[in-house]
């Protein structure tokens, strides 16, 4: 797993960085990898990749906001944590979907109780899943789904860089897509919640509208309910 931490503050930085490392151990958890930043052009600038990042808004250069949107645009799975004295930042914020805002100074119980769900979070995404098809099989991680259809007698994996084809029935990928984060709009599609752009009574957008899922009216009411108690499960 790896962490990073962004933030000008280097007593911040310090702090946070040794708060994580004794949660970890306490909970006999493996150590994680943390990189630290005192700017957001740095950690952009960085080759690596983040599952979680604590990331401060107010900074030299790029602000925390925009950095956030960013890396979540090449990653819509990372976890993104808010550590700011700047409330008045916070619905921008929420565009993105932040997964926790934490005031300065850091309260470490407050820490360690949002980090439990966030390494709930991050194990759920890192599960992988086997399709078969008449040649091959391929393991992929259940996070990486974007969107399952049936088209011609086929049943047609979409993830977020490849499609599949596979000879396992859509009753099959609803019976063992157990992630909340999985939702049967009909009998034809299964969308992941993570990636809906937009959305209306009949037709579900995903990934910026590059795929579309249509939704049975008569479901309509209880997918959006759905979605908006995934979205405070998840996003905040």
């Amino acid at each position: 797993m790896n962490i990073f931490i962004c933030d000008d503050n280097k007593t911040i930085c310090n702090q946070l960085e040794n708060l994580l490392f004794d949660y970890f151990k306490k909970y006999k958890y493996s150590l994680p990898e943390i990189t630290i930043f005192n700017s957001g052009d740095d950690m952009l600038n960085c080759s690596d990749t983040a599952d979680i990042i604590f990331l401060d808004i107010e900074m030299p250069g790029q602000n925390g906001i925009i950095v956030g949107e960013k890396l979540h645009k090449t990653n819509p799975n990372l976890i993104v944590f808010i550590i700011t004295s700047y409330m008045e930042y916070l619905d921008d914020a929420m565009r993105f979907h932040v997964f926790r805002y934490l005031n300065k100074p850091i309260d470490t119980m407050r820490l360690y109780r949002n980090l439990e769900d966030a390494l709930k979070k991050y194990y759920e995404m890192s599960s992988t899943i086997v399709i078969e098809n008449n040649r091959d099989s391929f393991t992929i991680k259940t996070s990486d789904i974007v969107m399952i259809e049936t088209e011609s007698r086929k049943t047609i994996i979409h993830t977020i860089d490849q499609v599949y084809t596979s000879t396992q029935n859509m009753s099959y990928w609803a019976s063992i897509l157990k992630d909340s984060s999985f939702y049967s709009c009909n009998r034809s599609y299964i969308i992941n919640m993570r990636y809906v752009s937009k959305y209306n009574n009949s037709t579900i957008y995903l990934c910026n509208d590059k795929y579309i899922a249509y939704l049975t009216k008569r479901k309509y009411s209880h997918f959006k309910s759905n979605y908006l108690m995934f979205l405070a499960n998840y996003s905040y």
